[in-house]
């Protein structure tokens, strides 16, 4: 947004790194488990399933609708950006407005307006 010159056009900036920061006591080592992915992908058992990931990532919904409900934010008046079209297009799931960021590419804000309207 800096280098498109529309930060100040925005009532607030927020970071999903930053509503989602990692837990600052580590799981006790008699309670982790590691689960060996590799093993069951080669011989899964029936009954077994994969363990619950404590962490929330985008483009997982529930990460997404966690971080605005945490920064108190309406979706349909959020406009998101990122660079990942997954998460994009969770995002538009969610109903925010949407903006697929490339930086290796040079365009004007009427070409990121158009994008994310298409």
């Amino acid at each position: 947004m800096k280098r498109l010159g529309i930060e100040d056009c925005f009532e607030g900036v927020l970071c999903f790194e930053t509503l989602n920061p990692p837990s600052p006591t580590p799981a006790p080592a008699n309670k982790v488990e590691i689960f060996d992915i590799m093993k069951h992908l080669a011989h899964p058992e029936p009954g077994v399933e994969l363990p619950r990931s404590p962490i929330l990532c985008k483009p997982n919904i529930d990460a997404m609708l966690h971080a605005l409900k945490l920064a108190d934010i309406n979706p349909q008046t959020t406009i998101f950006f990122d660079d990942s079209v997954r998460n994009i297009q969770a995002g538009k799931q969610i109903g925010m407005h949407t903006v697929l960021v490339k930086i290796s590419t040079q365009v004007t804000l009427w070409e990121f307006y158009c994008r994310s309207r298409g």
